[in-house]
């Protein structure tokens, strides 16, 4: 069925970026299970290839290997990491007034995916240009150009902008499914984050 609709609702890929409570709003209770599907797939292969560059994989694994194994699990983890998200930023709505049941927190925390499930579209040019060594910690080739330094920076910059914009959409998703203003549905994110770096932290002395 993919990820299109009528002619009067908001195309999601495109709206979930500037019209982010609409976009919520009309999707909280018209999700098909197939949407559902693919965009937990997408975010799970997403996690994970980020996830093997961060650990280095590509040190003790082939690329081949590497992809194969992100494609296969993703729908596990992009479930597991779901839930996990959709649980703690539930309650911290809650706790901040919010109101919304925990399925609707789960299916606008699923649309407000797409945002990091984004940067596949970076994923795909990084490793045609870069291939293993997206994956490794010693990256001779690239070391080896400026021009693929500069173009490797570039990609950085995209991530973070990624992530920087996730934060912004997924406050607007809990404010608008809980009702809350765009100012508490950050806090319901950021304040769990904070606790989690201090427990961290704590930890680590």
């Amino acid at each position: 069925m993919g990820l299109y609709y009528e002619e009067e609702k908001l195309n999601p890929l495109w709206g979930i970026w500037l019209r982010t409570r609409e976009v919520i709003g009309e999707r909280i209770h018209a999700t098909t299970k197939m949407q559902k599907l693919v965009l937990l797939i997408l975010f799970g292969l997403t996690l994970n290839l980020e996830s093997a560059s961060i650990r280095g994989l590509g040190d003790r694994m082939e690329l081949s290997m590497i992809l194969i194994v992100s494609v296969l699990s993703s729908i596990v983890v992009g479930f597991i990491w779901w839930w996990v998200i959709s649980f703690l930023l539930h309650w911290m709505s809650r706790l901040l007034g919010g109101t919304a049941t925990f399925l609707e927190t789960r299916q606008a925390i699923l649309w407000a995916t797409l945002a990091y499930t984004a940067k596949l579209v970076i994923w795909i040019p990084q490793l045609l240009i870069f291939g293993k060594e997206m994956f490794t910690d010693q990256t001779p080739v690239l070391d080896s150009s400026m021009v693929l330094q500069l173009l490797f920076i570039l990609f950085v910059i995209i991530s973070a902008v990624f992530s920087i914009w996730l934060f912004v959409i997924l406050s607007k998703a809990l404010a608008e499914v809980h009702d809350l203003t765009n100012f508490r549905g950050f806090g319901a994110i950021i304040i769990p984050i904070s606790v989690l770096i201090v427990l961290k932290a704590i930890i680590s002395i």
